[in-house]
């Protein structure tokens, strides 16, 4: 997958997540405050840009990180909104903690596709969302790597100490992952392998074929 990835809101939770993905793909920015785009372009690779319509015009993936209802609601469809300048076919991925309310208002303008994506460490051990979900996917790495990647996360995005966050891993982290996570990996119909940069063409044609059915 070689999409370009937009992405607006560089929060405590949105400035992390665009630089993890600026890794693999294609990432710009956008912040209501520039000096926070700025910082962000000093610490990881990508564009940032001044306004929404210039991030929308040049993304085919919008990822949105913002405070509320009505900031998702002035991005996507307020004065010179992204749905203006977003090309066709274009992906808006909302991570705001928005009502439902929302969700069918814009559903009602962006007329998305008939697919849902549900991500969660624990959702096949929830009986009810396990018999609704068609797919199940289960990203896997070694306990090194989970390691690795927490003590990375929790030192530098959350200030923790590096000998309690091992600690917490060894005491009780990493046995929760071998008694609830790893069984569900029996559940699922496909394993991906996160130890490097994952390779998510295979998941791509899967959801585009999907689409074509229906």
């Amino acid at each position: 997958m070689n999409k370009t990835i937009g992405f607006i809101g560089l929060g405590v939770m949105g400035f992390p997540m665009a630089g993890h993905l600026s890794k693999i793909f294609e990432v710009s920015v956008f912040n209501r405050s520039h000096s926070k785009s700025e910082k962000w372009k000093k610490n990881f690779s990508g564009t940032s840009y001044n306004s929404i319509k210039e991030i929308s015009s040049n993304s085919e993936i919008l990822i949105l990180c913002v405070g509320n209802d009505k900031d998702v609601k002035e991005i996507i469809c307020g004065k010179d909104g992204a749905i203006d300048f977003l090309k066709p076919g274009s992906i808006i991925i909302d991570h705001t903690t928005t009502s439902s309310d929302l969700t069918i208002e814009l559903s009602s303008l962006l007329k998305p596709k008939k697919i849902l994506i549900v991500e969660g460490i624990l959702i096949l051990c929830n009986i009810t969302l396990k018999s609704q979900i068609n797919y199940n996917v289960f990203l896997e790495c070694s306990r090194d790597t989970r390691l690795k990647r927490r003590l990375e996360r929790d030192t530098s995005e959350r200030g923790r100490n590096h000998e309690d966050v091992i600690k917490l891993f060894e005491n009780r982290l990493d046995k929760m992952h071998r008694n609830y996570v790893e069984p569900i990996k029996k559940e699922c119909d496909l394993i991906l392998n996160t130890e490097n940069n994952s390779k998510i063409d295979v998941l791509i044609e899967i959801i585009n074929k999907n689409l074509s059915e229906k």
